[in-house]
């Protein structure tokens, strides 16, 4: 079963559909496929943030393009939020019952846990 992505989406071409399409429409991520590697350089200072990346999802469920529709400021957290966002494995979107191709928006959150915080710490302490 997907993770339905929370987000009613717009299509790069600024496309509006209603609720019921959207969802009709929408692409689900497999779960635990969407795994983003945390930058060390933001680990290391403690950022944390949401990414968005606007993925062109096949009627196979294949990534084609992308852009990033809401960046953290950091070119490495970009390409962290797009390389999950490309290597995740997606279920297609549906219309009418067939698979279409859609651009669906993915947020990336980067959040540290206390662990994380924790490890960082006690390497900057040494």
């Amino acid at each position: 079963m997907g993770l339905v992505v929370p987000f009613i989406f717009k299509t790069k071409y600024s496309d509006f559909y209603t609720d019921f399409e959207a969802r009709n429409k929408m692409a689900t991520i497999v779960a635990g496929t969407l795994n983003p590697k945390y930058p060390k350089e933001g680990r290391d200072a403690g950022i944390e943030g949401r990414a968005v990346v606007n993925v062109l999802i096949d009627a196979d469920g294949k990534p084609l393009e992308y852009e990033i529709l809401k960046s953290l400021g950091s070119s490495a957290f970009d390409k962290a939020a797009i390389d999950a966002a490309v290597s995740a494995t997606y279920t297609p979107a549906l219309e009418n019952g067939k698979p279409v191709k859609v651009w669906q928006a993915i947020p990336i959150d980067f959040k540290l846990n206390k662990d994380t915080l924790n490890q960082t710490s006690k390497k900057l302490d040494k």
